[in-house]
C-alpha cells in the first residue's frame, strides 16, 4: 500500500479489524492513510483481503493457523496470532499489538463487545489510546473524567456509562437529543444522546465515574 505520509514504526495507530459490520469504505481509507500495521480476525479475513488491503497479521484459533497461512500465502510476510487460552480474541489481538510497541490502536468492531476489555487494558497497561469504530461512531474512553473537542453546530455525540452513573455527567456547549437516550443498553450501559449547540469546544465531565464518548462520523 502506498502512502504520502511517513512516520516512525510504532507511532502510527495500529489497526485491528474484528468485524466489518456497518463499516464505510471512506472511514477505512482514513484509518489506512498512515500505512498502519494491520491485524485482522480470521472471522472476516476473506472480506478484508478482497478489498486489496495488505494484511500484516491474522488472529485466530491455534488449530486454524496452518490452514489460514496456506490460504493467505500471497499476503506474505504474514504473522499468525493464536488466540490465548483464557483470553478473548480481542484481548489477544490488543496485547499482541501492544507487545509490538504500538501505543495507539484503532479497533473496527462491536462497541458492546469491546468496551469492558478495552477499559481494563487502558486502566492497567501503559498504552496511549484505543479507539473503537462501530457503525458510524468513533468511541473514545475518557480516563481523566473530562472530554473536550471542537465541534461544528449540530455534531452528534453518544455518552455511555455503566448503569446508575449517567446522572454524574454534566456538559457544556451541548444539548440533549430528544428520544436518543436509553437505560437498556447491552452490558448494562446507559446512553445519553447529545449534539453541539454551536460551533466551538464542547465539554463532557463526570464527578465520580469514567465514561465513553461516541463521536458521530456522519
Amino acid at each position: 500500500m502506498s502512502s504520502h505520509h511517513f512516520v516512525r514504526d510504532g507511532q502510527e495507530p495500529a489497526l485491528l479489524i474484528m468485524n466489518t459490520n456497518g463499516l464505510l469504505w471512506g472511514q477505512l481509507q482514513s484509518l489506512l492513510e498512515w500505512n498502519p500495521s494491520v491485524l485482522v480476525s480470521s472471522t472476516c479475513i476473506d472480506e478484508v483481503i478482497s478489498w486489496g488491503i495488505k494484511v500484516d497479521s491474522v488472529l485466530g484459533k491455534i488449530e486454524d493457523g496452518q490452514r489460514l497461512l496456506a490460504l493467505l500465502s500471497d499476503q506474505f510476510p504474514l504473522t499468525y496470532v493464536s488466540e490465548r487460552e483464557k483470553s478473548t480474541a480481542l484481548s489477544t489481538g490488543l496485547c499482541f499489538l501492544m507487545e509490538k510497541g504500538h501505543m495507539a490502536i484503532n479497533v473496527i468492531g462491536s462497541f458492546d463487545n469491546s468496551a469492558d476489555t478495552i477499559k481494563q487494558l487502558l486502566t492497567e497497561q501503559a498504552v496511549g489510546n484505543i479507539v473503537v469504530f462501530d457503525e458510524g461512531y468513533r468511541w473514545v474512553y475518557c480516563k481523566g473524567k473530562t472530554y473536550k473537542k471542537w465541534a461544528a453546530k449540530g455534531d452528534s455525540f453518544q455518552v455511555r456509562t455503566k448503569t446508575d452513573s449517567i446522572h454524574t455527567l454534566s456538559w457544556k456547549g451541548l444539548r440533549e437529543r430528544t428520544g436518543d437516550s436509553s437505560e437498556a443498553m447491552k452490558n448494562l450501559w446507559e446512553s445519553k444522546g447529545l449534539c453541539a449547540v454551536q460551533e466551538g469546544t464542547v465539554y463532557i465531565e463526570s464527578d465520580d465515574t469514567r465514561f465513553w464518548v461516541g463521536e458521530s462520523l456522519d
